[in-house]
């Protein structure tokens, strides 16, 4: 790890003090204004309090976040979940089947991978007049991306990615985007990642169990507000002076060597073909998910689960709900390096080992 730290975890929440002191963020997208909200879901919620006078459906894919639902929940959308093919690409027939002039559509491009919607997004503005569409782009906001034709907003968590308190994006064409401060949530999150910082540099078993109850306790808040609020302004500090060059290179190093070395036989399979520009997670699919997630949990590699899905969704696509089942993704960030590569390859062919997986 790039800390000298007593405890070495892999995953999880980003620890505070970790800053790379660089140029900071810089993230620009024609014709657009951009926005930073407390969070991904602020981000989704600005837009969806904006579009509820006049629309009342939001087309969602069904393997989506809970959390990407409540916003079009809290301000009275009803929500209507899309089909997804094997490969991830979007179902294009149950799509154009659920469509209507009254609704919002959402898409995500997961972990970086072209879902196969951007040459139909004027078809489906000439055919349902103009329907506001929406990407969801989490999964790869640090990587280039050259549209032909835009969506009309696109929304981003950035915790996931840095060391943040609070942290989301919004780009819209609107300018004029006023929420409130909201101290509460960042506040607990920042005592939650000192106390992830020096647990680890200490090893002190009651600094875990303070810190991530804290954790908890900001995730229980953010989940039960139906408020909006900006960014804090620590967390606009981090974005301005954060060496993102540096972060981008080091997920793609470890990103690279995972791909070079996990054994891919009997029970471990890349989600994906190709390497993306610059990846949030490596995700795999695996057999027995619960139980290799338990055990790589037990040498400190926490691995989420992306994402259980809301119980509509699964009902609604058997891809989406088999995937969901089957995904672990291992962490590669900015924190890591080679060596720490080789400390959850090594750990990951040793669970599956056991698990009859690989001779």
């Amino acid at each position: 790890m790039n800390e000298s730290f007593l405890i070495h975890e892999y995953g999880s929440e980003f620890y505070l003090p970790e800053i790379l002191e660089g140029k900071g963020i810089s993230i620009k997208i024609d014709a657009f204004n951009h926005h930073y909200l407390r969070s991904g879901r602020d981000a989704i919620g600005v837009v969806a309090s904006a579009l509820s006078a006049s629309y009342e459906t939001v087309l969602m894919p069904a393997f989506c976040c809970s959390s990407m639902v409540a916003p079009f929940s809290n301000f009275g959308f009803n929500v209507v979940y899309y089909k997804l093919n094997k490969n991830m690409t979007i179902n294009l027939h149950d799509l154009y089947r659920k469509i209507s002039h009254k609704s919002v559509l959402i898409y995500i491009d997961y972990f970086g991978k072209d879902v196969g919607i951007k040459d139909t997004l004027q078809t489906i503005k000439n055919t349902f007049d103009n329907i506001p569409i929406i990407e969801d782009r989490t999964h790869d906001i640090f990587s280039e991306k050259i549209y032909a034709i835009y969506p009309d907003y696109i929304v981003s968590s950035l915790r996931k990615w840095l060391p943040l308190p609070s942290g989301g994006m919004l780009f819209s064409k609107n300018s004029d985007i006023k929420v409130p401060d909201d101290s509460f949530f960042s506040t607990i999150r920042s005592r939650a990642m000192n106390e992830k910082f020096f647990y680890l540099k200490t090893g002190k078993i009651e600094l875990k169990n303070q810190y991530r109850e804290l954790l908890r306790e900001s995730e229980n808040y953010i989940s039960h507000q139906k408020n909006l609020a900006t960014i804090d302004h620590a967390s606009r500090k981090i974005l301005e002076t954060y060496d993102v060059e540096t972060m981008k290179l080091r997920r793609q190093n470890n990103f690279l060597f995972l791909w070079n070395t996990l054994d891919r036989n009997n029970g471990l399979f890349p989600l994906f073909d190709s390497i993306p520009e610059c990846p949030l997670y490596f995700p795999v699919l695996t057999e027995d998910r619960d139980h290799v997630q338990s055990m790589l949990a037990q040498k400190n590699i926490y691995c989420p689960v992306i994402w259980p899905l809301p119980e509509a969704a699964g009902a609604e696509c058997p891809v989406s709900r088999e995937i969901s089942s089957r995904i672990l993704a291992i962490p590669c960030d900015q924190r890591y390096d080679e060596s720490d590569m080789k400390y959850i390859c090594d750990a990951m062919h040793a669970v599956l080992s056991q698990k009859g997986h690989l001779p």
